[in-house]
C-alpha cells in the first residue's frame, strides 16, 4: 500500500510525509508540483485542480499496481466530481425565509457545520442532485411540492441510483397530526414547531451518524446542562 503510494508520488515529482501519533493512528501527506496556469490580462494566477490530480494519481497507481499484480483502485472521476460537495452542510427547506434564518442561526451556533437553504421543494431536489448533505430539515407545507412530496422524489432518486446516499430527511411542522404520515413516506424523524434548542441538538445527534463530533463547545454545554437536569 504505502510503498506503491510513495512510488506514485515520486513518479509525479512529489513526495509523501507520514505523521504518527501513539494511540491516534497515522496520517499520510502528499505533495505534488502544480504547473497549470490561468491568464487574466497581464496577471498570471496559478490554478490548482485537485480532482484532476486525483484522477492522474489513480491512473498512475493502477499502472504501478498492475505491474505488481495488485488490485487496481476503482475510481470514477465524474462520479467523484458530482458527489464530493458540501458533505458537512445541512439543508434547510422552507418557503418562509424567516424560518430558514432561525434554523440557520440555531445550527451555526451549536454545530460545526454550514447551512444551505432551499425555499421550495424543486430547489431542494436540485440542490441534492449536486450535494451530499448531513441531513435535510424539511418543512411540510410549501407551494408546488409539499415536504412529503419532496421527500418522495428524493427517496425515488436514491432508489434509482441518482443519489449516492439515502437522504436523511427530518420533518419540521407545527401540525402534529402529520407525524405518522411523514415517517411512512421515508422521513427519519419529525421536529414540532416551535423548535427548542435542546430538541434540535438531540434530534440531529439521534439521526445523523457521528454527529457528536460536529457539536461545538456551546452545544456540548447545552447537552451537559440538560443531562444534569434529567439526573437531578
Amino acid at each position: 500500500g504505502i510503498n506503491a503510494e510513495y512510488m506514485g508520488a515520486q513518479a509525479m515529482g512529489g513526495d509523501v510525509e507520514l505523521k504518527s501519533t501513539y494511540g491516534g493512528g497515522t496520517s499520510a501527506y502528499f505533495r505534488f508540483p502544480i504547473e497549470c496556469q490561468s491568464h487574466f490580462g497581464e496577471l498570471t494566477v496559478p490554478m490548482i485542480n485537485t480532482l484532476d490530480i486525483a484522477a492522474n494519481y489513480v491512473k498512475l497507481y493502477n499502472k504501478i499496481s498492475s505491474s505488481a499484480s495488485n488490485c487496481p483502485l476503482d475510481f470514477d472521476i465524474e462520479s467523484f466530481k458530482k458527489n464530493s460537495k458540501s458533505y458537512r452542510n445541512i439543508l434547510v427547506v422552507d418557503d418562509q425565509i424567516v424560518n430558514c434564518r432561525v434554523l440557520d442561526s440555531m445550527i451555526k451556533r451549536y454545530f460545526k457545520c454550514d447551512v444551505d437553504i432551499a425555499l421550495d421543494g424543486n430547489s431542494a431536489i436540485q440542490k441534492c442532485s449536486s450535494n451530499n448533505y448531513l441531513c435535510i430539515l424539511m418543512d411540510m407545507h410549501m407551494p408546488d411540492l409539499s415536504g412529503i412530496e419532496t421527500t418522495q422524489h428524493l427517496m425515488k432518486q436514491w432508489e434509482e441510483g441518482i443519489l449516492v446516499e439515502k437522504p436523511i430527511v427530518i420533518g419540521v411542522t407545527a401540525d402534529v397530526t402529520v407525524i405518522k404520515q411523514c415517517m411512512d413516506y421515508g422521513m427519519m424523524d419529525v421536529m414540532v414547531k416551535p423548535i427548542k434548542i435542546k430538541d434540535l441538538i438531540q434530534c440531529l445527534i439521534r439521526n445523523i451518524p457521528h454527529t457528536k463530533g460536529l457539536v461545538n463547545d456551546v452545544g456540548i454545554a447545552v447537552i451537559d446542562q440538560n443531562n444534569s437536569k434529567d439526573t437531578s
